[in-house]
């Protein structure tokens, strides 16, 4: 018997082998789960440094930049995300969008789907 301390609770214990890490199969469970999102937690840290923005996005509600908590996040706050419901189910009738450039625009230069809404576009004055 060797006498080992397991490396996930710290605690000792005896193991048949010399080359044991874990008390059990609850630790070893646990440690690999936590490896797991450490390595999930390292490649989305790596992605969002080799981005050209350093992961930076733009809320069209607000018209400013905020780090996304998850990939599919388009609004900054939840205010920002009440303004766009709000203006979605129709409680406001108009509202303020910040858009990143003019691509949105169609072929006569006005503002696609544009309903009596103002548009503001980056650089514009405002």
């Amino acid at each position: 018997m060797y006498h080992r301390i397991c490396q996930h609770c710290e605690r000792p214990f005896q193991a048949k082998r010399p080359q044991a890490k874990y008390c059990g199969q609850f630790c070893r469970s646990q440690a690999a789960i936590e490896r797991r999102e450490q390595r999930i937690a390292d490649a989305r840290i790596a992605k969002q440094e080799t981005a050209p923005d350093g992961g930076m996005r733009h809320c069209h509600i607000c018209d400013k930049w905020f780090r996304p908590k998850r990939k599919d996040q388009r609004i900054c706050s939840k205010n920002c995300k009440q303004k766009l419901w709000n203006f979605t189910n129709g409680k406001t009738k108009k509202m303020t969008m910040y858009l990143p450039s003019r691509e949105s625009v169609d072929s006569e230069g006005k503002p696609v789907n544009c309903h009596g809404n103002k548009f503001v576009y980056r650089g514009d004055d405002i």
